[in-house]
């Protein structure tokens, strides 16, 4: 049996997700500096050293159990517990992850966010592109054997993720295509995500990931696992200057779906406006060139043909408030070339003002 059929193997007792006739391909290894596809990568690039994993168990336990308020999501099955439920449903999450059989129904805890420890991208993007954090909170997963996440993407940021231990994970990726985003994007509110869109889903990647490897995610790649041995994943994301052309892109196709999933949405819409403040205050000429403003004037062009509530013109409003603030506090001065209007500029905010708004 080869690679491909030993992990579609593993995960074809998952109930309502039929991989037949789907055509998946083994992520490559890791391409250098490459930031258009998902890697396979060696974590000691992104620690310093080993992975702390028994202090990070340390914190994650004392987040559970002492914090006061519920920050963080108790699953079962897939789906958030009542909050009188939540305490019983953290006691059977450590339970089953101390449990070698696959248990039904099954409990996690996810976006258990940890801070002070020192994950962080490869050296390999940290050299080639601008990254806008110094520092990253660290999110972790506990997955007993046999859970599932649906398919879904971390928002329209970069990623890297870490199994820790014994823990195991079998991942399906699909690239932002335009096609695979309307496909996810037809499925919001929807039980089973990616049962209902794998075999309209294209260019997709499966791999799997133990301690050895820390897998990066490109900012809105869709994605699903399964845990094939219990334990924790841990992660941080962070945004890329040079790639707010892509966020522009899946921003524009989720917009259209606002009045669906206004929160997911509005989370997207936040990223964007810290990277953009971000990237702006960088005052780097060639990047509001090249990647800054051609991004902000698809994105507004995007918008204007979207057919929104008026709740959701008035938060795509405030949004551009702020994002137009920023363009005149850092760009006033700024000289430049508008490649959508062809045209030179010795002031950039006034340019943006006058023709790239909502």
């Amino acid at each position: 049996m080869n690679e491909l059929d030993q992990l579609l193997s593993g995960i074809k007792h998952w109930p309502h997700v039929t991989f037949s006739g789907v055509n998946l391909k083994l992520l490559p290894p890791a391409g250098g500096s490459a930031i258009s596809i998902p890697s396979l990568i060696d974590p000691t690039q992104c620690w310093d050293g080993e992975a702390p994993e028994a202090n990070i168990w340390t914190a994650f336990m004392n987040v559970v159990f002492t914090s006061s308020k519920s920050t963080f999501n108790v699953l079962m099955d897939g789906q958030a517990v009542k909050s009188s439920e939540r305490q019983d449903a953290i006691a059977q999450v450590f339970r089953q992850l101390s449990s070698c059989a696959t248990e039904t129904p099954q409990y996690s805890l996810m976006n258990v966010w940890l801070k002070k420890f020192a994950l962080k991208p490869p050296i390999s993007l940290r050299s080639h592109f601008r990254i806008t954090e110094d520092s990253f909170d660290l999110g972790v997963n506990a997955t007993p054997k046999g859970s599932f996440v649906d398919l879904h993407i971390d928002g329209n940021r970069h990623g890297i993720s870490h199994t820790l231990g014994s823990c195991e994970k079998i991942w399906l990726l699909f690239p932002p295509t335009e096609n695979n985003l309307k496909v996810f994007m037809s499925t919001v509110g929807h039980y089973g995500r990616l049962a209902k869109s794998l075999d309209r889903l294209e260019e997709g990647y499966i791999c799997r990931t133990r301690s050895s490897q820390a897998i990066y995610l490109p900012p809105g790649w869709l994605h699903a696992t399964f845990t094939t041995a219990g334990g924790l994943l841990v992660g941080i994301n962070f945004d890329v200057m040079e790639t707010l052309p892509q966020m522009s892109f899946g921003l524009g196709i989720h917009l259209k779906y606002f009045e669906y999933e206004p929160k997911y949405v509005e989370e997207d819409l936040d990223v964007y406006f810290k990277c953009l403040l971000k990237s702006l205050e960088d005052k780097d000429e060639y990047l509001v060139r090249t990647s800054i403003l051609p991004s902000w004037a698809e994105l507004c062009s995007s918008i204007k043909n979207i057919s929104l509530t008026e709740n959701g013109r008035g938060v795509l409003k405030a949004w551009e408030r702020n994002c137009l603030t920023a363009w005149k506090e850092y760009a006033s001065d700024m000289c430049g070339y508008c490649s959508v209007c062809l045209q030179d500029l010795t002031d950039t905010a006034s340019h943006v003002l006058k023709c790239h708004h909502l």
